[in-house]
């Protein structure tokens, strides 16, 4: 007998094969996605910080010519949790630097915290760290100090938060340790 095709058998075997690899391989695309996502977000927060920091220790003129009295910051707010505001500080009133508000669709902060201990043990948010409130701002001035402010008025060696990816619900803790002169550092924690 000269068979030619292949069997409903051969087919249906085939086609379930190419079903669960297509599951798998998709699976692990939108995981390393979000992974991609949470390690942007985190690159441009600490790119953030990292500017707002370099331009009060380089002595940054702002466009009007003066150098803010108060230094530059960086501020979190939870009720935009998807996004930052790099800012000039002049007294009390803080304006926001041109290109210096900065959004994330895919990535919520969803707490805010801060250490007061040298070296934190635990993860940010949990021991050894305290709520900051539902603002956090970090204030470098050209003198190379960092003031955290925050409603409550506390003061922290090291803030940080919780990230979440909304659909996933995948998080990433951060911190940035603000001792001053030494190098700024920031944790990355899945």
């Amino acid at each position: 007998m000269n068979r030619k095709g292949f069997t409903i058998w051969e087919v249906l075997v085939a086609s379930a094969m190419v079903v669960i690899l297509s599951t798998i391989v998709l699976a692990n695309f939108r995981t390393a996605r979000t992974s991609s996502e949470r390690e942007t977000v985190l690159q441009l927060l600490l790119d953030g910080v990292r500017t707002v920091r370099t331009m009060s220790l380089g002595g940054q003129i702002q466009v009007n010519g003066t150098f803010p009295d108060s230094g530059y910051g960086i501020r979190f707010d939870m009720a935009s949790p998807s996004q930052f505001v790099l800012f000039a500080l002049n007294g009390t009133t803080p304006e926001t630097l041109p290109n210096g508000l900065h959004q994330f669709s895919k990535i919520q902060i969803i707490t805010l915290c801060g250490s007061t201990v040298d070296v934190p043990t635990g993860q940010p948010c949990d021991t050894d760290w305290e709520t900051a409130g539902s603002v956090l701002e970090v204030v470098f001035t050209s003198a190379g100090t960092a003031a955290i402010v925050t409603p409550t008025g506390q003061t922290f060696k090291h803030v940080g938060g919780l990230m979440r990816h909304p659909v996933t619900g995948q998080q990433a803790y951060f911190y940035i340790t603000l001792h001053i002169p030494q190098a700024l550092r920031v944790s990355r924690s899945v």
